[in-house]
């Protein structure tokens, strides 16, 4: 399947200002500790990397609420589809940068196996990610630590303030 290089809709984007993006980063700090758990948004109860996506950027006020995704994505994953659908849902609200343009409050993926399955919020890029790990949940870890550092990876910047979109 073919990924999008662009957004699918047009909109016009607007960056997130940096009171903004210090929002994203504190609300994603209060995620650190749930356990991980796919298909959930649930701070302390459970979340995937992408949930987790969902959920910080929605309370930050940034897209409107998410719902929770249901099996039927993890069905999509199976089948081999599901990072288009992972990718289709980031440039749903996001536009893609370069990493010289990264800052606090945006979004690495990593192409991890056979497709773009996993995601982290920046809190400081290389620095420190915010992310959901399989093993460990919600933790903050360096960027580029030994276990990501050789995936492809690919940023991300939301468009500002659209919750009332």
């Amino acid at each position: 399947m073919e990924l999008p290089i662009q957004p699918p809709v047009a909109v016009s984007p607007m960056p997130m200002q940096m009171h903004t993006r210090m929002r994203v980063v504190a609300v994603a700090r209060k995620w650190i500790g749930t356990p991980y758990s796919p298909c959930e948004q649930r701070i302390g109860r459970g979340t995937d990397c992408g949930s987790l996506l969902a959920g910080v950027y929605s309370e930050a006020g940034v897209i409107p609420p998410q719902p929770k995704r249901s099996y039927d994505w993890m069905a999509a994953w199976a089948k081999r589809d599901g990072d288009a659908y992972f990718l289709a849902s980031v440039f749903e609200y996001s536009t893609e940068i370069t990493e010289p343009e990264v800052l606090p409050g945006d979004v690495v993926m990593y192409k991890i196996g056979r497709g773009w399955s996993h995601a982290a919020i920046v809190a400081s890029w290389p620095n420190e990610i915010i992310h959901a790990r399989r093993t460990f949940g919600v933790i903050s870890e360096h960027g580029l630590s030994t276990m990501l550092r050789c995936y492809q990876r690919r940023y991300f910047t939301p468009f500002g303030d659209r919750a009332a979109c």
